[in-house]
């Protein structure tokens, strides 16, 4: 497969997008534009009532979420 998106530089690594569910620091479909240029494997994660970058209230499911991504 090649990948000729803006995020090609980082292909065939994983992507991950952690995005807090009411971050007003980007505009609307940021993270869902971002996502959709990127080549496989990605995932994105929206925290629930996190803003931009406060989603480390919750270290321990932080954690998780990255870890489960990266096995």
């Amino acid at each position: 497969m090649v990948c000729t998106t803006g995020l090609a530089a980082v292909w065939p690594r994983p992507v991950l997008l952690v995005y807090g569910e009411h971050d007003t620091t980007f505009p609307p479909n940021t993270p869902e534009d971002m996502l959709a240029a990127a080549c496989q494997p990605k995932r994105m994660i929206v925290v629930p009532e996190a803003g931009h970058q406060n989603y480390l209230a919750d270290s321990r499911e932080y954690r998780r979420l990255l870890l489960d991504f990266f096995r």
